[in-house]
């Protein structure tokens, strides 16, 4: 069922993102196009898969957004995620069910655009979309967890630009993530200071920049100027790494790198091209990295990748680069420079006698290096658990002394409900309209606070759901850390047990 909607959904749709834009006359027109849909529980908003290009936004109830019809987040109209548009990718990750009657608008995201931007003179078709759509259609963000999604619209910042004004500027620290929203940009790069700028790409609406600074913690690689007058859309530093780079980055070590590639997947050095001339792996491939934006269509989608540049920050960078095109891709980490050293103290059965005692020497550094990083991982993940255990602690306490609240409110509304009836049973009506008219007001308040203590529960039951989600990324980032480090460690030892008994062995022949 579809209705007009009233006047206090119309104020309620002035909150949503980003319909809270748009003036009043354009969101007037938005909203004699928009009806008012009611849905029942069990009954679906849209199904994962979905190709609909819709902004879903719940007016009231509660919808349970779920994955592989697993339940994975809850959302709630009197939420701060209700603002945005439920789940808004495309194609749809989730699927959206209503966990009770719900009420919902389905605005067509063209309609919308088209309001926003009614002088778009762009050709590309990404400038008819609003920036949540643009940003949503990135492969990288259909790739990191809804709820960090959600975190990363509300921290965008809207920045207006002039054409010739130079947003990045090679060799400045990188504070920002960009995301065009209108207008096109140059990049260009300086190879020395006397050398004249060289363009590498032409960027416009839908297009992103400056990420390669961020994961990589350099300074910036190359300069971006705006070609045209447009609109940018920028991510802080701290958030970018918190919501898009943590839950992005997978490091594998070398052993599992090479089952990789032996399984089907092919070694990508982005490097340059004498540095990989010089030890590159065998069979790999070599694509500098200031270039793989530019030859990234020449790679398969169909296989992964195992990333390595020299110590690992250049192949973050590459591996970002390639999920914006859907390629598949692991880095090894810390690079290959540490793994050539590991394999030169290897071949250390050609040096002589003084030479061993100082790599033996090495290699114990190493062995303690890493134990005593292993067991500040174990610490640290045990300070989680006592966190999360605290934490959980903490909300039980609350949602309990929440629940008992409801429940005396429950029960002291139905006693002032009875005795409201009994009292209009017993006497006139004129007799008793003062205290009836008390009585009312009392149980519209008892009534207004078991709705906030309910909203105050399903507040609690988001923070919770959230903080465990957070708590499987950190433990299980944790314990891949922590059985790469031992196999590092098993390895080292071993090395060293080598080392000693050639040491041995060559002491016995003089």
């Amino acid at each position: 069922m579809a209705v007009m909607p009233t006047s206090k959904e119309a104020e309620l749709l002035k909150t949503r993102v980003p319909i809270n834009t748009l003036s009043d006359n354009d969101r007037a027109a938005l909203l004699e196009k928009t009806s008012v849909k009611y849905i029942k529980r069990g009954e679906y908003l849209f199904r994962q898969g979905d190709t609909d290009s819709k902004n879903v936004y719940l007016l009231s109830g509660r919808v349970d957004l779920l994955l592989n019809n697993k339940v994975v987040d809850t959302i709630t109209d009197d939420l701060e995620t209700a603002r945005f548009a439920l789940a808004h990718q495309f194609p749809r990750k989730f699927s959206a069910r209503a966990k009770e009657p719900v009420k919902f608008v389905s605005i067509d995201s063209q309609l919308l655009s088209g309001l926003l931007t009614p002088t778009q003179t762009e050709s590309n078709p990404a400038a008819d979309e609003d920036w949540m759509t643009q940003l949503l259609r990135s492969s990288v963000v259909q790739h990191i967890p809804p709820a960090n999604i959600q975190n990363v619209m509300m921290r965008m910042e809207r920045v207006e630009v002039k054409a010739g004004d130079e947003v990045v500027k090679q060799g400045d620290e990188g504070c920002y993530f960009f995301l065009i929203h209108k207008g096109r940009c140059v990049v260009t790069r300086k190879h020395d200071h006397h050398s004249e700028a060289e363009e590498l790409a032409r960027l416009g609406a839908g297009d992103s920049f400056g990420e390669e600074a961020l994961l990589s913690d350099k300074l910036r690689g190359c300069s971006v100027t705006m070609l045209t007058d447009g609109v940018l859309f920028r991510l802080g530093k701290e958030d970018f790494t918190a919501f898009i780079k943590r839950p992005l980055t997978k490091n594998v070590d070398y052993e599992k790198a090479c089952k990789i590639v032996e399984a089907g997947g092919v070694w990508l050095d982005v490097r340059d091209p004498a540095e990989h001339q010089r030890n590159g792996m065998d069979g790999s491939i070599n694509i500098p990295l200031h270039s793989l934006r530019f030859q990234i269509g020449s790679l398969g989608t169909d296989r992964q990748y195992v990333v390595y540049c020299a110590d690992g920050n250049q192949s973050a960078v590459a591996a970002f680069l390639l999920f914006e095109r859907d390629v598949k891709a692991v880095v090894l980490k810390d690079g290959i420079d540490r793994l050539l050293h590991v394999e030169k103290s290897v071949a250390a059965d050609t040096q002589d006698e003084a030479v061993l005692p100082q790599q033996d020497a090495d290699e114990t550094v190493d062995i303690s290096r890493l134990i005593q990083e292993r067991d500040e991982a174990r610490k640290q993940v045990v300070q989680l658990e006592k966190n999360l255990l605290e934490t959980t602690e903490k909300y039980e306490q609350v949602q309990h002394r929440l629940v008992t609240n409801i429940s005396t409110l429950k029960q002291m509304v139905q006693d002032l409900k009875l005795k409201l009836a009994a009292s209009q049973e017993s006497g006139t009506a004129q007799e008793h309209a003062g205290g009836d008219e008390a009585l009312m007001q009392r149980i519209a308040e008892l009534e207004h606070e078991k709705a906030e203590r309910e909203r105050e529960i399903r507040q609690l039951e988001s923070g919770q759901r959230q903080l465990n989600a957070e708590m499987e990324i950190l433990l299980e980032a944790s314990e891949e850390n922590d059985k790469a480090g031992l196999a590092e460690v098993k390895q080292l030892k071993e090395q060293v047990d080598d080392l000693q008994q050639q040491l041995k062995a060559a002491k016995e022949e003089r």
